[in-house]
């Protein structure tokens, strides 16, 4: 199997985490890739459009959602009043902590076969690996 396969496997059984967490707290997976891509200071609607890789109007209809449920809020830039950022709310913050504790158990229970230098070495390569991913991403 090529690398890149073994990317897609990875990547198709950490959408399947963070599912299950997302359905264990109540809300769907694109709600929790919502909520996990958004740092603590917020991110412009732009940027986490990049980011998600969705489409305007998708992201609008998500964020949407979120704000009906108290998740986060949108706030105009004092700059530039087109530009709109997303926070989370207190409840947002909340429930991202509660997604990071689920994937984290999860991700734990996947992985405590491994060894102690094993584990150093994936979280090396994959901290590596993320930065080149964003660093194209921006370039694109």
């Amino acid at each position: 199997m090529y690398s890149v396969e073994f990317l897609i496997n990875l990547i198709i059984d950490y959408n399947s985490l963070i599912r299950l967490a997302a359905t264990e707290l109540g809300i769907s997976s694109s709600q929790a890739f919502n909520i996990l891509s958004i740092p603590f200071d917020g991110i412009s609607m732009s940027g986490l459009s990049h980011k998600l890789g969705l489409d305007a109007s998708t992201l609008t209809r998500n964020v949407n959602k979120l704000i009906k449920l108290d998740y986060m809020i949108k706030k105009s830039n004092n700059y530039d009043k087109r530009v709109q950022t997303v926070i989370l709310t207190k409840r947002g913050h909340i429930l991202k902590e509660s997604l990071y504790d689920k994937i984290n158990d999860l991700n734990y229970k996947a992985t405590n076969q491994l060894s102690i230098d094993e584990k150093e070495i994936i979280h090396l390569s994959i901290e590596k690996l993320a930065w080149a991913l964003e660093c194209n991403r921006e370039n694109n």
